[in-house]
């Protein structure tokens, strides 16, 4: 599994197309990729700037 979040704080920009496998994508908020890392397993949310949470999930990971 692969987290990208280009929420650097510059400009947003228009997405030209959804790569294959994403699961969220989202061009119209700046915001924070919370992960939250156990042993066999993780949590992850994307929240906006202003704390809304836009995306979340949870899943077992893989050895």
């Amino acid at each position: 599994m692969q987290f990208v979040a280009g929420t650097g704080g510059a400009g947003l920009r228009k997405l030209r197309q959804r790569a294959s496998g994403n699961l969220f994508a989202d061009d119209a908020h700046n915001g924070v990729l919370e992960l939250t890392l156990a042993e066999g397993r993780y949590a992850c949310r994307f929240a906006s700037t202003e704390d809304e949470v836009l995306d979340a999930g949870a899943a077992s990971c893989r050895d």
